[in-house]
């Protein structure tokens, strides 16, 4: 991970004050919010070639987490 992505990432956290302060969620909301940051980067830094390549690896690893994340944050949640 980059220092630019990671400095986006911290950024739009505190802007937002995305905390819910259970830190497993946290720390998973961080995480897509890093590929969304990834995907906004390919797309106003990034060569075509360059932007589709991360499009679809990105795409693909949030979908395989969004499934991830929701099943313990549903249970977390019911409790």
């Amino acid at each position: 991970v980059t220092d630019d992505i990671l400095k986006s990432v911290k950024n739009i956290w505190v802007t937002y004050n995305l905390s819910i302060q259970i830190p497993i969620i946290d720390i998973q909301h961080i995480w897509l919010i890093k590929m969304v940051v990834e995907l906004d980067n390919a797309l106003h830094k990034m060569g075509e070639s360059k932007k589709n390549e991360v499009f679809q690896q990105v795409s693909g690893r949030a979908m395989e987490y969004t499934q991830e994340h929701f099943r313990p944050e549903e249970r977390i949640m019911q409790e």
